[in-house]
């Protein structure tokens, strides 16, 4: 069975892949990155999984993929077309087929764009940058990838959204991007979910948030964070790829905490 990870060259992307290569149901792994292949890591593995012999983790091909371009994402599951039909023609399998997708992309800040303390500093300009990245691939992606998730066996769908992007939860404010575009990320999710489960009811559809993590896209925020609730990258893989096991056919558009708790969207 397939793993996708998308966004893998980030700190949560880069520790999801390292998880995945020993999950026991995985066979191979796909891996994008945006510019620069992260190098492997052995950081996102638990103490036991450190005693296997590298020969058994799965092995990663990593693909450059640039997620605002609707044409490489056309291109990219082309290329995972064709990955699982050799898969077909040597596998006892008949069916295999994409077990686990999730999406790590996503943007906070970069050089152009900054989270607003206030509505006097929005633009629309950050906004469509917000929306471009953290919302609209996950629905070009399950444009593509949805005729690939016809398979007998379970799948999960899953997508890194954030707390901030919870309307009810909303009591701080401000962020207004990130937290509109993690909104629209949430809805698309849930939308998809219903549409799925008529489609492709075997295919749970999950939005998940990590936590606060050390990775590049909190470090200007993480002085904030209470302590014990700033977690490295390989825990918050571990917490994800746990909630992401406990999924069942059935369950299916949630918005799920890093410890599998639901989130009001």
């Amino acid at each position: 069975m397939l793993a996708v990870v998308v966004g893998a060259s980030g700190g949560i992307g880069a520790a999801m892949v390292e998880a995945l290569r020993h999950e026991p149901d995985v066979t191979s792994i796909i891996a994008t990155f945006r510019s620069t292949q992260p190098a492997p890591t052995q950081s996102a593995l638990t103490q036991s999984d450190k005693n296997l012999s590298p020969a058994t983790a799965t092995p990663v091909e990593w693909y450059q993929l640039e997620l605002t371009d609707e044409s490489a994402i056309v291109k990219f599951a082309d290329h995972l077309r064709s990955k699982l039909s050799q898969q077909t023609s040597v596998a006892d399998d008949p069916q295999p087929g994409l077990r686990y997708f999730i999406n790590c992309a996503g943007v906070l800040h970069n050089d152009q764009l900054s989270p607003e303390k206030t509505v006097r500093s929005f633009t629309s300009e950050a906004l469509a940058t917000s929306v471009a990245i953290n919302a609209t691939p996950t629905l070009l992606l399950a444009r593509e990838l949805g005729p690939l998730l016809k398979q007998e066996s379970h799948a999960v769908y899953a997508t890194v959204s954030a707390k901030v992007g919870s309307i009810s939860d909303n009591r701080l404010g401000g962020w207004y991007s990130y937290r509109m575009s993690k909104a629209a990320l949430n809805m698309a999710i849930r939308t998809l979910a219903v549409e799925w489960q008529r489609l492709y009811p075997q295919v749970s559809v999950v939005a998940l948030h990590p936590g606060t993590t050390a990775t590049a896209l909190s470090k200007p925020f993480q002085r904030n964070v209470p302590g014990g609730k700033l977690f490295s990258a390989d825990k918050t893989a571990n917490f994800l790829m746990a909630v992401m096991r406990s999924l069942t056919p059935g369950r299916t558009g949630e918005f799920l905490s890093w410890d599998g708790t639901p989130i009001p969207w």
